[in-house]
């Protein structure tokens, strides 16, 4: 998810699938100590106190520093790293008051307003930092990314572009051309976007989900089997699970598919999940075993197998039938 990854693009498929959502909480820093809140508002104002060069507290006025501008850096990044997002900015802001040159503190301000969904407002820290060096390509990055979350997209892309023309080895930008070619539905140059990415992060599990993604898109299955595999190496997050269960049910894998809906959710949804691969396919006497079996498997909520079983019924009705090669599932 998912940063943003073809995750977009799961959920659409999806939902055109009939398919379970599943929610997937994102947690940052560690679950038993939540970072204070704050809002878009104290965010703003910190960041005009800090333009205006005043303290961000009464403290650091009648006080000198105690550290330099580094160790206050090196504060900041900590506080990042646990997820207190306003003590990290704090540190950060002393940094920048005692050097306002370091350029790095200023994107890593900008990451964390991203971080934040302040997109306006880490838009503004990027352009501080281009306008002092053009050069800065992560400041490039960033700027693509705001405008990419905030739905301007042909803005992202030509910054995402503009900074690989800096450093053709920033992976981030290479992994946020490949959404966007993926949302444009150009596969083939969001696969070789991914697998750009890939060379600078061969760990990243989430790029290998994503090329997974592109070439399930593009139709190519067997080449998107391994890189779910290669991504369930990572987290076991239930979006993954489902991807490599699609993929399957395209390569007729019927049982390995419903072994992976199972992983994301339950039993109940794993049939009905199958089913609907199956009634896509018409394949409406397997679509109806499965839909059965879901319903089995959990008959007081299960409403949706229940609508997808009458879709299968109909289907049988017409004597559409079609079946399709594969192992034997949900018969």
């Amino acid at each position: 998810m998912h940063l943003k990854n073809a995750i977009a693009e799961t959920c659409r498929l999806s939902m055109i699938l009939g398919i379970v959502a599943l929610t997937i909480n994102g947690v940052l820093g560690c679950a038993s100590n939540k970072p204070p809140t704050l809002t878009p508002a104290n965010y703003k104002q910190l960041l005009e106190r800090q333009k205006a060069g005043i303290a961000l507290d009464e403290q650091t006025v009648q006080q000198p520093p105690e550290l330099s501008a580094e160790e206050y850096e090196r504060l900041g990044d900590s506080y990042t790293r646990q997820g207190n997002i306003p003590m990290a900015f704090v540190q950060y802001d002393r940094s920048l008051r005692m050097d306002p040159s370091r350029l790095r503190v200023r994107y890593k301000v900008g990451h964390l307003f991203l971080l934040k969904g302040y997109w306006q407002d880490a838009r503004q820290e990027f352009k501080e930092i281009l306008n002092q060096d053009a050069k800065y390509a992560a400041a490039r990055v960033g700027m693509g990314e705001s405008f990419f979350y905030s739905g301007d997209l042909k803005e992202a892309e030509d910054n995402f572009l503009q900074a690989l023309a800096l450093d053709p080895l920033l992976w981030r930008a290479h992994n946020f051309l490949g959404i966007l070619h993926d949302q444009q539905g150009r596969y083939p140059e969001a696969v070789k976007e991914f697998q750009a990415a890939l060379v600078e992060k061969p760990q990243e599990t989430a790029l290998h989900n994503n090329l997974g993604m592109a070439y399930y898109l593009n139709g190519q299955y067997e080449q998107a089997l391994p890189e779910f595999i290669q991504a369930l190496q990572g987290p076991k997050e239930p979006k993954v699970y489902i991807n490599l269960a699609l993929a399957h049910t395209k390569l007729g894998h019927f049982q390995e598919a419903f072994d992976a809906f199972e992983q994301a959710g339950t039993s109940a949804a794993a049939y009905n999940n199958l089913g609907v691969a199956h009634l896509e396919a018409r394949d409406f006497k397997r679509a109806a075993s499965c839909f059965e079996k879901a319903i089995t498997a959990h008959p007081t909520f299960y409403e949706k197998a229940n609508d997808n079983l009458r879709k299968a019924q109909a289907g049988l009705a017409g004597n559409h039938v079609i079946g399709h090669a594969g192992k034997e599932a949900c018969l």
